[in-house]
């Protein structure tokens, strides 16, 4: 198990608190597709700036994980152990995806996901002064 950037660079021993989360939860052979976030409470949004400063931490990774703690949002499960789940409908993933994390820990989410337009206005609206940068 590991998190891998967009690049293709693993960050598992950066966020050792999402990569303990998913080992336990997930099942091997499963491969999530999310965002890794960082809230800063003093500003009351995401920073970008936190999760860049855990791949600089060196030995105080474990300090900076327990200090603000990452929370990974998944947007969707790829593949579970069987094999890959792609040509599935979004919807039939997204069921896998909300019951494989129905009781798992709070630093795992499954994504907010909508149908409805006024609704996802609402969130852009509200969220992007959290610094969610948009909606899918």
């Amino acid at each position: 198990m590991y998190l891998q950037s967009r690049n293709g660079k693993n960050l598992s021993s950066y966020f050792p608190e999402i990569t303990r989360a998913v080992r336990t939860t997930v099942p091997a052979g499963t491969v999530l597709d999310g965002e890794l976030v960082i809230w800063e409470p003093e500003r009351e949004r995401t920073s970008f700036a936190l999760l860049q400063r855990r791949i600089t931490a060196g030995a105080r990774v474990l300090q900076l994980a327990r200090a603000r703690p990452a929370h990974y949002i998944v947007f969707d499960v790829l593949a579970d152990q069987r094999g890959p789940l792609v040509e599935l409908p979004l919807t039939a993933r997204r069921d896998r995806l909300v019951a494989l994390l129905a009781d798992g820990p709070a630093v795992l989410q499954v994504s907010p996901q909508t149908s409805d337009p006024h609704e996802a206005r609402q969130w852009l609206e509200t969220w992007s002064a959290a610094g969610v940068e948009g909606l899918l």
